[in-house]
């Protein structure tokens, strides 16, 4: 019996990252997906240039690995992606694409540490803390990110991308925190200056501050909840679930027009770094916001 040490999800993320690898039909792959759920059958689908349904594919160290039901993939154009092809397609029943085995070594050496990080941050659990954190994330008004911000209320889920600083803090939260989202600022343009934002004339707003509690801490997951944009990797695999109701009417704090000037010191300089990075918060910096801005009242 052949011993796997590594396992078909794997081979599954080799061929997701690497679209530009694959033709099917001689036409173009323009962008893989997971299937959800994450290992459902078929495990991928493909995006394929001049085709208006994606192909789906399953994926499978050999030929003979094959064992599901064959119209799945007969009836919408399908292929099976192997690493050894030990089988004729006629046996099958679909088309076979056997990758280049130097070109998937290449690929899992020189991704290696991402992947056993990855592996191991879904394992690793933090020291569960008895008092709860703040922690807060600005949501600009340029860029989508309003409405990457609705699309996370209706999920129910907040994520940082893959690569990036934010994404190692959010390893920090747990269940039980808060997540307070300043949304919307208004009267400056993004990152300002520290002696300029604190000057008394300065006519820095934000439009809503809302607050929700934390029910699921930090996890990694690579599922589609925001589009993708342009055919590029932009999912947002640095998780954490929040409870904002239905679609976001039940925030556990909900104010607007903040007006930064009412603020005290402190309070002011944690909303302007908070521009820059995601980060934890004090709890008096959002006492400040409630004593600078209105409640929402439904």
């Amino acid at each position: 019996m052949a011993i796997k040490w590594i396992h078909e999800e794997v081979l599954q993320r080799y061929i997701k990252e690497n679209p530009q690898k694959w033709k099917i039909d001689g036409k173009k792959v323009l962008a893989v997906e997971y299937n959800i759920p994450f290992d459902g059958y078929p495990d991928l689908f493909f995006t394929v240039e001049g085709e208006s349904s994606r192909i789906p594919v399953e994926v499978e160290w050999t030929s003979a690995d094959f064992n599901h039901p064959i119209d799945v993939l007969k009836d919408n154009k399908g292929w099976v992606f192997v690493c050894y092809k030990n089988k004729e397609d006629s046996e099958i029943g679909v088309p076979q694409f056997e990758i280049s085995h130097k070109d998937f070594t290449r690929w899992v050496t020189s991704n290696a540490e991402k992947l056993v990080s990855e592996t191991i941050s879904n394992y690793k659990k933090p020291h569960e803390r008895k008092i709860p954190k703040l922690w807060i994330q600005y949501i600009p008004k340029r860029g989508g990110a309003v409405e990457d911000y609705k699309i996370a209320l209706k999920a129910n889920t907040w994520g940082a991308p893959k690569n990036g600083t934010n994404g190692k803090r959010l390893q920090n939260i747990q269940k039980g925190d808060l997540i307070m989202f300043v949304i919307e600022g208004t009267g400056f343009h993004g990152y300002t200056k520290e002696k300029d934002w604190h000057k008394n004339s300065f006519s820095g707003k934000f439009k809503k501050i809302q607050v929700f509690r934390v029910t699921e801490g930090y996890y990694y997951s690579e599922k589609i909840i925001w589009p993708l944009k342009n055919n590029k990797d932009e999912v947002w695999p640095h998780r954490f679930n929040f409870d904002a109701g239905d679609e976001g009417k039940a925030p556990f704090v909900n104010l607007k027009n903040l007006v930064i000037k009412k603020m005290s010191y402190p309070g002011k300089e944690q909303l302007r770094q908070a521009i820059s990075k995601f980060d934890e918060a004090d709890g008096s910096t959002l006492v400040d916001c409630i004593h600078s801005s209105e409640q929402v009242t439904q």
